[in-house]
């Protein structure tokens, strides 16, 4: 299924999406932002989450309280409705098996 095709609306695919953030390194996701912060993305971190369905994120969550204040008190829902569901995962390179058979 790509990217496209799911639901962000949905709350199964937004803890789906805390899963997996949680499973790789970061625990939390970048989105795409204009004008904030230089490299043109918004680091949400969910370390302190406990609700992802109903946490509002405030100004230390995001981009470490560098963020242009466009996703505060705001839910993941409502971040990845106004990203149209673009974000990415943060992998830490060394955790990866880079070798192919």
């Amino acid at each position: 299924m790509s990217r496209k095709q799911l639901d962000f609306s949905s709350d199964e695919v937004i803890i789906d999406v805390l899963g997996c953030a949680n499973g790789v390194y970061g625990g939390g996701i970048a989105v795409p932002i204009d004008g904030g912060h230089p490299c043109g993305w918004e680091w949400i971190d969910f370390k302190d989450v406990e609700d992802i369905l109903e946490h509002k994120f405030e100004d230390c969550e995001i981009s470490d309280g560098c963020s242009n204040g466009d996703f505060t008190d705001k839910t993941l829902k409502e971040i990845l409705k106004i990203t149209e569901g673009k974000f990415a995962f943060e992998v830490n390179r060394n955790s990866i098996d880079w070798e192919t058979d």
